[in-house]
């Protein structure tokens, strides 16, 4: 079944345990959304009059198989399918309460309600059928993922402290020096790296797809903000104003960054986590990214691939969630 692009991480995460990633398990899944509704009837009037009270509980059910040897848990090692199974029972009896990721809704805090499972060895060995069903256990809360800034909003406050540090810098252009002169230089390719940071971050935000690239840019706007803090403590020997003067213009530059960073753990919250895939055989880097549907460069950047001539059997790799086929 192919993943499609708004497809997102099937896993749950009881309350103090590690994260059991079962996309790569999912056959199919139900979901019950109720809206209470109170009706209203008169008294010799036909009809009745409908007012919305609420939305009631919501209840999920996954149909899922466990077949071979898998990873359960991200970056832990592969079971037998019953193992898996064993696994996945004393991990929910332990503690049925936790965060569920549904792949069309997003996350839930939710309780386990139970599970229904059934194996037929003569029809297929190391491979158990079975059904988890989830209830929410949460009242008048949203999504988590919608709780996080918004990367438009995010990018705008960017965008806007950078205008007024390029308002501050303008205090230096009474100084006619080349020291002075850096300041205003540096404050710009600063505040250009961070504008180009937002624009990249607010595209990548439009869609599902895993952006390595925004890694990249945000490490570039901490190399200019360094460059113009070097600049700033470089300018005092030509202006001898005490250091303490330049604190506006250190406080506003290091906002500058904590607010890229702020936005660009918005732009992940949006996105599905990156799941963990064994390589069945040896084979290229090449024809890896193809069955996966995924880029050679995403691959080379979430792994430390020896040869991407020849990824060996067993290979254990991180790609991102959302290409996936199952």
């Amino acid at each position: 079944m192919a993943v499609s692009d708004n497809y997102q991480t099937f896993q749950f995460t009881p309350s103090g345990q590690s994260s059991l990633v079962l996309s790569g398990s999912l056959e199919s899944y139900d979901h019950q959304i109720p809206i209470r509704m109170a009706s209203f009837e008169y008294l010799k009037r036909d009809g009745a009059e409908t007012e919305p009270m609420g939305g009631g509980q919501k209840k999920f059910s996954y149909r899922c198989v466990f077949m071979g040897a898998a990873p359960l848990q991200v970056g832990g090692p592969s079971y037998t399918a019953g193992s898996r199974y064993q696994q996945l029972v004393r991990a929910i009896v332990q503690q049925p309460l936790g965060v569920l990721v549904d792949p069309r809704l997003g996350k839930f805090q939710v309780g386990c309600l139970g599970l229904r499972a059934r194996e037929e060895p003569a029809r297929a060995v190391d491979t158990i059928d079975f059904t988890i069903d989830f209830a929410e256990n949460q009242v008048d809360i949203a999504i988590a993922a919608s709780s996080q800034p918004v990367p438009q909003q995010q990018g705008g406050r960017v965008l806007a402290l950078n205008t007024a540090l390029i308002d501050q810098i303008n205090t230096f252009s009474s100084y006619q020096s080349a020291i002075t002169a850096n300041v205003a230089l540096y404050s710009s390719l600063f505040t250009g790296s961070s504008a180009t940071f937002v624009s990249a971050a607010v595209a990548a935000a439009q869609n599902q797809q895993q952006d390595l690239a925004l890694t990249i840019l945000l490490g570039d706007v901490l190399t200019q903000q360094n460059a113009f803090l070097d600049s700033l403590n470089a300018a005092r020997a030509f202006t001898l104003q005490p250091d303490v003067s330049l604190t506006p213009y250190r406080v506003t530059a290091r906002q500058i960054y904590a607010e890229s960073v702020r936005l660009y753990y918005s732009v992940l919250a949006q996105k599905p986590p990156p799941v963990p895939f064994v390589v069945p055989s040896l084979m290229p880097l090449t024809m890896i990214a193809q069955r996966l549907g995924v880029r050679v460069d995403d691959l080379l950047a979430l792994n430390r691939v020896p040869n991407p001539f020849g990824v060996p059997m067993g290979f254990r790799m991180i790609v991102p969630a959302q290409v996936i086929r199952q």
